[in-house]
């Protein structure tokens, strides 16, 4: 990570076909300890494959102005998930183009 001390990768999750789901916090050291946080998600619907390219960009206007980004950083956290269903993104990839939900098996009630 280039900016170690400004924004953290982690694991959120696993998917059916075990794929991670990663999440990235932006926590800007020596504020408020009291700061809610702002969750921004991308990639739920599998074929929407604009959104996580929105969230990338999203992600590296913060860290390239920082400065510009003061004052919402004072007052809160950042979590941002760029591909929510990365199982369904890679189907509409490689199989499908209009799919739109996960991969996980449902019962039939």
């Amino acid at each position: 990570i280039t900016f170690p001390n400004f924004v953290t990768v982690t694991e959120i999750g696993r998917t059916t076909e075990d794929r991670p789901i990663k999440a990235v916090r932006f926590h800007q050291e020596g504020g408020r300890s009291d700061k809610k946080t702002i969750l921004i998600d991308a990639s739920i619907h599998a074929r929407e494959w604009i959104t996580p390219a929105t969230i990338t960009y999203m992600m590296r206007e913060i860290v390239d102005n920082p400065q510009k980004y003061d004052c919402i950083m004072n007052q809160f956290d950042w979590l941002f998930v760029p591909v929510l269903n990365p199982d369904g993104y890679v189907y509409t990839h490689s199989h499908n183009r209009m799919w739109r939900k996960t991969r996980s098996q449902t019962e039939s009630i």
